[in-house]
């Protein structure tokens, strides 16, 4: 089931919404690190199985508990192309862990189709936070619509127990991922969003696993993220990854 959110634009201002406060790790409410400041991350949580919910997946309630924050639009160049694009925070609000996607649609000042861009399936926990966003070659856009998907996960969402501490260097971001969980995770990897000032300049993903693909229960992987060379002053940082099957 979708839910369609209208996101209205202007080209030549864009606005970035910035997450509430400047705390938070893994799959929560995303980490926020600033050059020239220590870096903020959460707590240690006191993560539990709990109760097994016995109630059933209704993805239309779920939707209508998924709250938008616009970050707004980029563009990237490589040689002579240039690939435009568009990021949000979606707010899993409702008591579930979820899979989470998104579509895209792009229109121009006459509200015709330009593009329609799928993005990432994401595990987001109950609670939880998490970037998404996407980008392709095409022509400068007005508007975007969003179509949310929502889904029940196929195993455990782990999201909220990854945990990141993240560093700005001159030209990249550090990022120590930390499983808290007792369960492996699969496919773990980090989001961000780059920010220069309030504006967007670009985003992207970096994988933090093994050669199994797997961040293994309470282990730290590092990895890192450079944004070419763009004036970039703040990274959200959010984690994804679920438990590993067999």
């Amino acid at each position: 089931m979708k839910k369609i959110i209208v996101l209205m634009i202007m080209i030549l201002i864009v606005s970035g919404i910035s997450l509430s406060g400047c705390s938070g790790g893994g799959g929560n409410d995303g980490e926020e690190v600033v050059k020239n400041e220590e870096t903020v991350t959460d707590e240690e949580d006191d993560y539990s199985d709990g109760e097994e919910v016995t109630k059933d997946f209704d993805s239309d309630a779920i939707l209508d508990q998924i709250k938008i924050e616009k970050l707004g639009s980029y563009e990237r160049k490589f040689s002579n192309t240039t690939y435009r694009g568009y990021a949000i925070v979606a707010k899993n609000e409702s008591e579930y862990d979820i899979n989470l996607s998104a579509t895209f649609i792009f229109k121009d000042k006459n509200k015709d189709l330009i593009n329609s861009i799928d993005s990432d399936e994401y595990s987001v926990n109950a609670g939880g936070s998490m970037l998404i966003y996407v980008n392709d070659e095409m022509e400068p856009f007005e508007d975007v619509e969003v179509e949310l998907d929502v889904s029940e996960p196929y195993s455990k969402v782990l999201s909220g127990e990854l945990k990141t501490k993240s560093t700005l260097r001159k030209d990249k971001v550090v990022i120590q991922l930390t499983n808290n969980s007792k369960k492996d995770a699969e496919y773990a990897r980090v989001l961000c969003a780059f920010m220069s000032g309030d504006k967007l300049v670009d985003c992207n993903y970096e994988y933090c696993m093994n050669d199994d693909d797997i961040l293994p229960a309470g282990k730290t992987r590092t990895c890192s993220l450079d944004w070419m060379g763009k004036n970039v002053d703040t990274v959200k940082v959010f984690a994804e990854g679920r438990e590993a099957t067999e």
